[in-house]
């Protein structure tokens, strides 16, 4: 910090000096001699003497300080500072102390250049000074150590800003509420709302929006109070951002605000804001509204007919996506409209709601040629007997599109006359794509395997594409080089060559940059009809089946350059647990007859996979009903000694709540629940593990403990305690995983931490205590419990991974730094 000139101690000294920092004396009294001997000399310099001040005997610590004390503060903190990064925990406590001792009172006069120091190891030393001897006026000399680079630093201080309660306080943790540390923006949330004032509101909402889940949860713990006052007209466009969030309970507290506000004023800013918008943000806030009253739905019916074409029709839509009885009527008119995509989504509405009023129309719109196809499917989704008649009409005269869409309409119709007439319409059609649909709703409804349920043989070897003699290839010949190289995806972009992701590492084709015309010419043929959903939601989920190659969970979307499609290779065989090497001691879970299973991790980790081989493994031992709610459906299970239904979101149902209650109805033992998006999922799928059924999900967690405080977060705080007590009795497993490249480069290996539901885990997660489970899991090996770092560890020592790779993952680093140095030869 000051500038020192350093020099060597003369040889006398030298040699005393070395003597005590070697130990070198028998007995105390020795000691002390040696002690006079150093104190007598006048020709030593602080950087002679500092290290004693880090040494664990207080005979010499108190000496060394008694030196220092010659020098000025200046000089003597300069030799003592560097030991601040240098020793470990009790020296550094042992220099810290010492250089308090040796400035004497006048320690506070120089904390501010402390702070202002660019060594971490002096600035915590200063905030440690300030944290027991806390000051308003120091509080704007703390400020610059909230942007220090250690994230240790940073915390100190703001622990001290939380420790002295002042309006200076409050504009420190205003301004943090925008900090690049998350946990600094979770502490500034808090400390703000011991100040509530409704200044306050627009910097709360703001943390609301694309934060992490606890900093939302806090900014509308803390906005609660505030909101209870009424806030002003301005927030109704500042929430509206809020609603795309993906937190539901973001989105309910927009609501909340929204409801205070005239329903015209909602209305007219909720489509300015979303009139251009496309995508899921978009669907989140349109969803969000189907909790507002009448008067809402009103306001947006009256903007129904404005003259912008793009207002009018998306205030259509909201208004029917509110599906509540008074929109009925106007979904009926809808149905005769001009707008094809109004049409569809009034039908879908109507088939929701089940109003009795809406079946003439949709029984009318089978004779409309541009619509036909949209009302078959809404009267399927309806499922109504009493649609069967004018179904069989339109089927007569219809085309071969409209009569493979009646097809699935009837077989959603649960009436004894369907099967009869399944079985006549496989017989006499004259389109044999008729006839073999028929055939295959028949297959399905006696729980028969469909069409694409025949998986392609594992033998099967699939041959590479040579690109320098066909440099324009079809799709077909993409997905076959996948295939041929073992990638997981096969990523297709205009103006971008293509790529694929083998090993977990992306990489690009000897191709030419793909054009906005070659993408289309690859991804038209697989979405047919569905190309009139990708240009209206300008995204589009689905599998695409091929009889060769197999199954590909298939994205396709717009972005700047053009169109976009990933394509997730589906295994052509679902592995068993030991192919994923998931330790047995979970095996049994094919065995439980009820509670909550979850896998977890980040995208791309394999959860399917595991979910998939658990099913599988269920299916092989256990006679039971197995019902999977996928998005979409990836992995095929034929029946073995059990039933197994599979249903695709949005195919089979609308979204996985709704699929999940109605699953309560149809008799299940193991329900699979494809991803667990949303607070309802959640919900259903706890009780639906409380009432004697296994429910196996997914969530984007990294950690098992994560995955219980994301569960638990999910609700609202006064639900949380109730929560906590269902989830320590139904929770029975975690299993946490992520996929590493093996080392002898052969593939992906998975690493697994693994959380049981033991009387001690139960406890600490009825208590609230859910910190402690990682410990609790290194303690509980015995019953199968571990850790990702522990896994990962032995997966290293067996040589199945890199030190690397394992390091880059783990939650600690420190076990496998050692482990990385000595492969990369860095160590000491």
């Amino acid at each position: 910090m000051w500038s020192r000139k350093r020099r060597s101690a003369p040889p006398e000294a030298r040699a005393l000096l070395t003597r005590l920092r070697s130990h070198s004396w028998k007995g105390d009294g020795e000691r002390d001699q040696l002690l006079r001997d150093v104190s007598a000399r006048e020709d030593l310099a602080p950087d002679d003497i500092a290290w004693m001040t880090a040494e664990n005997d207080s005979a010499l610590r108190e000496a060394g300080i008694s030196l220092l004390q010659r020098f000025p503060f200046e000089s003597a903190s300069a030799a003592l500072f560097p030991l601040l990064t240098s020793h470990g925990d009790a020296a550094r406590r042992h220099v810290a102390a010492s250089v308090e001792t040796v400035a004497g009172p006048s320690f506070g006069s120089f904390v501010p250049s402390l702070l202002a120091s660019a060594d971490p190891g002096v600035v915590l030393l200063a905030l440690d000074w300030l944290k027991r001897n806390p000051s308003e006026p120091a509080l704007e000399a703390i400020v610059p150590a909230l942007s220090s680079s250690s994230p240790l630093v940073r915390r100190k201080a703001f622990a001290i800003v939380e420790a002295t309660p002042s309006k200076r306080s409050l504009a420190i943790a205003l301004k943090a509420l925008e900090h690049d540390d998350e946990q600094i923006r979770f502490r500034a949330v808090h400390l703000v709302s011991k100040f509530p004032d409704a200044a306050h509101i627009g910097p709360l909402l703001r943390r609301c929006h694309a934060d992490s889940t606890r900093v939302q949860d806090a900014a509308i713990a803390a906005l609660g109070p505030l909101l209870g006052e009424g806030p002003s007209p301005r927030f109704a466009d500042s929430c509206l951002p809020l609603l795309t969030d993906a937190n539901p309970k973001v989105r309910q507290l927009a609501i909340r605000i929204l409801e205070t506000q005239p329903p015209a004023k909602v209305a007219d800013a909720f489509l300015k804001e979303f009139c251009n918008a496309y995508g899921p943000g978009r669907d989140r806030a349109i969803d969000g509204l189907k909790t507002v009253g009448p008067p809402y739905v009103q306001a947006f019916l009256n903007r129904a007919n404005d003259p912008d074409l793009a207002i009018g029709s998306l205030a259509a839509s909201i208004a029917i996506n509110l599906r509540t009885p008074e929109v009925v009527p106007h979904c009926i008119r809808f149905l005769e409209g001009p707008d094809w995509w109004l049409r569809d989504r009034a039908a879908e509405a109507l088939a929701e709601m089940r109003d009795a009023r809406g079946m003439p129309a949709l029984l009318k719109m089978l004779g409309d040629p541009e619509s036909d196809l949209s009302a078959a499917s809404a009267l399927g989704a309806w499922g109504s007997a009493e649609a069967l008649p004018g179904l069989l009409e339109a089927f007569k005269r219809g085309s071969a599109d409209l009569q493979l869409e009646i097809l699935e309409a009837f077989a959603r119709i649960a009436d004894p006359r369907v099967p009869p007439l399944l079985e006549q319409i496989s017989r006499v059609a004259t389109e044999p794509l008729i006839r073999e649909k028929a055939a295959r709703l028949i297959a399905s409804r006696a729980g028969g395997v469909s069409y694409y349920e025949a998986q392609v043989s594992v033998a099967k070897s699939f041959s590479k594409t040579d690109f320098r003699e066909n440099p324009q290839p079809g799709l077909r010949d993409l997905l076959r080089h996948a295939r041929a190289l073992e990638a997981s995806d096969l990523h297709l972009a205009a103006g971008t060559r293509p790529h694929l992701r083998a090993i977990g590492r992306l990489q690009p084709l000897a191709l030419p940059e793909t054009t906005e015309a070659q993408m289309r010419e690859w991804i038209s043929p697989i979405l047919g009809e569905r190309m009139e959903d990708l240009e209206r939601a300008r995204q589009l989920d689905f599998c695409h089946k091929d009889p060769e190659l197999g199954r590909f969970r298939t994205n396709v979307f717009h972005q700047r350059k053009g169109l976009n499609a990933v394509f997730r290779l589906v295994p052509l065989e679902i592995p068993s647990l030991s192919d994923i090497a998931l330790p047995e001691s979970l095996w049994e879970i094919a065995s439980w007859s009820q509670g909550l299973v979850l896998v977890t991790g980040p995208a791309g980790c394999g959860k399917t996979t595991t979910l998939a081989a658990l099913v599988d493994h269920i299916n092989e031992t256990e006679r039971s009903h197995i019902l999977t709610i996928e998005d979409p459906i990836e992995y095929v299970h034929t029946n073995k000694e059990s039933l197994v239904n599979q249903r695709e979101i949005p195919a089979h149902s609308k979204s996985f709540a709704k699929a999940l209650r109605q699953s309560l109805r149809e008799d299940p033992d193991v329900i699979l629940v494809g991803e667990m998006r949303d607070l309802e999922t959640i919900s259903l799928a706890i009780t639906a593990s409380e009432t004697g059924h296994l429910v196996l999900g997914t969530l984007h967690t990294t950690t098992a403990a994560s995955t219980v405080d994301r569960i638990i977060n999910a609700f609202p705080p006064d639900q949380q305690g109730q929560i906590r007590m269902m989830i320590s009795d139904s929770l029975k497993a975690v299993i946490s995983q992520t996929l590493l490249p093996r080392r002898d480069g052969s593939g992906r290996i998975a690493a697994y931490e693994i959380l049981r539901n033991t009387p001690n885990v139960a406890g600490l997660i009825r208590e609230g205590k859910t910190f402690q489970l990682p410990t609790a899991m290194q303690t509980g090996s015995a019953v199968g419990m571990t850790l990702l770092d522990t896994s990962m560890l032995a997966m290293v020592h067996d040589g199945l991974i890199e030190p690397r790779a394992a390091y880059d993952r783990a939650q600690r680093k420190e076990p496998f730094e050692a482990l990385v140095q000595a492969q990369e030869g860095l160590a000491p």
